[in-house]
């Protein structure tokens, strides 16, 4: 399987282009759904699901792709199979509705989503940490419009972090972790006064001190020992914009 790694931060900057009907019988039409005896049927779209649903089947998505994360991250396979289940559906339930904004956004979901499958089918373990937590970061960013409660650079700092984890394991590119910790930084400031009106000042100081270690890294375990750190202040920010 060959990864993109760099064009994956590119999903948070892509302009959303408008879901027409023609681009949504595209994605149906190559996505796999296939038609008896040689005959296309004809594709049906219902109507748009109400923006709090659509908003619950992402943050579901979202959800079971991160447990299938860290289910590979520790070799859980028999743990793996509901939650892929879900994450077929939830892809398929966007296949036949039409309020998704971004139509490269939904291909590229079914595509990590096919990756995911054989990834766990294989126990390819890193690939399938890749894979999930690519849905991760499609799922939010398709989420980003509907104003969840979880802001998106949440999930961005998140997405980040899982990166850092997935390379420590592999040849270290300084450069590329670099990059990423200056993701995390640009995708932290905003966040710095949402987090204090909802009340978690202390964070605030928390995840600085947090990064300070981070850029001090130099060695794989190091990164992924702050990474980790990380993904706990990122549990801890979700609770926060959840109260």
């Amino acid at each position: 399987m060959k990864h993109n790694h760099s064009s994956e931060f590119n999903i948070f900057n892509a302009v959303p282009v408008a879901a027409s009907l023609l681009l949504l019988i595209t994605v149906l039409l190559g996505s796999g759904i296939t038609c008896g005896a040689g005959q296309a049927k004809p594709v049906v779209v219902i109507a748009a699901a109400p923006p709090n649903s659509y908003l619950g089947e992402l943050e579901g998505l979202i959800n079971n792709a991160g447990d299938v994360y860290e289910h590979a991250k520790s070799n859980r396979w028999k743990h793996t199979g509901n939650r892929l289940i879900a994450i077929r559906k939830a892809v398929q339930s966007r296949l036949i509705t039409a309020n998704d904004i971004n139509p490269n956004l939904l291909q590229r979901l079914i595509e990590a989503t096919s990756e995911l499958e054989q990834a766990v089918a294989a126990q390819h373990r890193l690939d399938s940490m890749i894979f999930a937590n690519r849905i991760m970061i499609i799922g939010a960013k398709m989420a980003a419009p509907f104003n969840p409660r979880i802001p998106a650079n949440v999930a961005v700092i998140g997405y980040c972090a899982r990166k850092l984890e997935i390379l420590s394991e592999t040849p270290l590119i300084e450069n590329k972790m670099s990059e990423i910790v200056y993701k995390i930084h640009l995708s932290w400031q905003p966040l710095i006064p949402q987090v204090i009106e909802h009340g978690g000042s202390k964070e605030i100081k928390k995840f600085a001190e947090i990064m300070k270690r981070l850029e001090g890294a130099r060695s794989p375990e190091e990164y992924a020992r702050q990474a980790s750190s990380i993904l706990e202040e990122v549990t801890v920010l979700e609770q926060i914009f959840l109260k």
